[in-house]
Parts: structure tokens; sequence; C-alpha cells
């Protein structure tokens, strides 16, 4: 097996974070419990297993749970064992927010920017800045029909 290269962790920030951003349920989920709490930052540490602030429900261990990190890595070709550090900033903006052009539609949708760090075993750090958008539930008579969620 080819030894796993420092020079893979610039490509793997990079497809990590538009990987995670890309599964748009979870990121609506923390979408719709911060516009809940009025909150339009999280910073999720996925060596440390934590989001701040944390919500509620499944979506926190979804998060954090997204990938087996360390296989991941190494199908990337890099050592999961030199990552020092692993954070990701997620930043609504709450003013971007849309409702669906559709009427029948309960989803909304909104701008986020997700910055993620990834800081190896030298002290390098490979960063990867993400904009895009998600869309989550907005909360109505039509979109709580079948009950509250229970993930957020």
């Amino acid at each position: 097996m080819t030894p796993a290269k420092y020079k893979n962790l610039r490509g793997a920030v990079e497809s990590f974070t538009e990987g995670f951003t890309s599964v748009l349920w979870t990121i609506g989920d923390l979408a719709e419990f911060g516009i809940q709490k009025g909150i339009s930052e999280f910073s999720i540490d996925f060596l440390d297993r934590t989001i701040t602030p944390p919500p509620s429900g499944k979506s926190l261990e979804y998060f954090l749970d997204y990938r087996n990190l360390p296989e991941w890595f190494d199908s990337v070709g890099c050592s999961f064992s030199r990552i020092r550090k692993m954070e990701m900033q997620v930043c609504f903006d709450f003013k971007s927010r849309e409702q669906s052009k559709y009427e029948t539609s309960t989803e909304d949708n909104m701008r986020f920017i997700a910055t993620t760090d990834i800081v190896d075993d030298r002290g390098k750090i490979y960063s990867c800045r993400h904009e895009s958008f998600c869309f989550f539930f907005r909360r109505t008579a039509m979109s709580n029909a079948n009950g509250p969620r229970s993930d957020v």
C-alpha cells in the first residue's frame, strides 16, 4: 500500500466540505434549528465530536457520524492519524431566506457559507470555503400536518 501523502489533504478538505454540505437535509436541519433559536453560526469539531451551539435531537449525531473519518481519509489517500484538528464553521444568511415558488411546497431555501480547516501533525492548515444554499421545512400548519419533526 502506498503511504498516505500530505499533499492529498488539500483535495481532501475540499472534497469533504463539498460532500458534507451537499447532504442538504442535514444542513437544512441545522438551518431550521438556527431559525427557531435565532442562531446563524455553528462550529462543528469533527475530532472532539461537538457542535457549538449544540442542536437538539438526532441531527447532532447525524452530523458527527456523517462519515467514518479514518476510513474516508484512507480512501482519499490521507492518513487520519496525521490530522490534529478538523473543524467546520457554518454561517447561515437569514436575510437570503426565500420561500419556494411552488404554492404546495413547505420548503424554503437560504444561502450559507461553510469553511473547513484541517491541521496536520506538522501544523500546516488546509482550508476550504464553500458557499451554497440549503432547503429546510417552513413551520406552517401544512408542514406540521404529520406532527412535529423529532430530529430537529
